[in-house]
């Protein structure tokens, strides 16, 4: 997620509010995200904190929502590929 709202804000010519929607197979991330789920734990505390920064950049609150995994959605899929790539190197 850091990532891609990274990517947004290299692309946009300048800052303003823009509307963005982020679709997640995370329960986690989108419940974290959206306040219906306190993150506690440290590292995961830092990466919100950082979503957070990139919220502030962009000037604007993302919509998050939960996509189901695993069923045929073609764009979960290809960002499941393309995260275990980039893992990978």
């Amino acid at each position: 997620v850091v990532r891609a709202l990274e990517e947004v804000y290299e692309r946009i010519e300048k800052p303003e509010a823009v509307n963005i929607t982020i679709k997640s197979d995370s329960q986690l991330l989108v419940k974290g995200m959206n306040g219906e789920h306190k993150i506690q734990a440290p590292k995961l505390v830092q990466l919100k904190a950082r979503i957070e920064r990139m919220h502030m950049k962009l000037r604007t609150e993302p919509e998050y929502i939960w996509v189901r995994a695993h069923v045929g959605n073609k764009m979960n899929e290809l960002a499941d590929f393309l995260a275990v790539k980039s893992m990978a190197g």
